[in-house]
């Protein structure tokens, strides 16, 4: 119902935790991968994913956030673009490295906005 689009949020990631694309390739093991893959229908998930897959999987992911109900979708620059885990912004725990990954200039391209403004516009963003 209504409250319940008022008082959701969801988010593809947040700055404590993996890239989508990281978390695909990184954090889950082939079965979690070929499960996840299939739900957002990325196929077909073989051993040795193509290259693009994570990239894929980030994008679905967005579209996902996009097309739910929660009143507001929250997705980090790195998912935007699918970077992988090595473009994560901090890893909790750590003493060192973190918050140091900056967005290049460059990086966000015509395409990129033209792709995520158009899901925008379908799903209402």
């Amino acid at each position: 119902g209504v409250a319940a689009k008022e008082n959701c949020v969801i988010y593809t990631g947040t700055h404590d935790n993996n890239t989508a694309a990281g978390w695909y390739t990184e954090d889950l093991a082939y079965e979690g991968r070929a499960k996840v893959a299939a739900w957002l229908g990325v196929m077909p998930e073989t051993e040795k994913d193509d290259k693009e897959t994570p990239k894929k999987i980030a994008e679905r992911m967005i579209e996902k956030a996009y097309a739910s109900e929660a009143r507001l979708a929250i997705v980090p620059v790195q998912d935007l673009l699918g970077l992988d885990g090595r473009h994560r912004m901090n890893l909790p725990g750590t003493p060192e490295g973190n918050w140091s990954w900056r967005l290049r200039d460059g990086k966000l391209t015509d395409e990129t906005a033209r792709k995520f403004a158009a899901l925008a516009k379908k799903y209402g963003r």
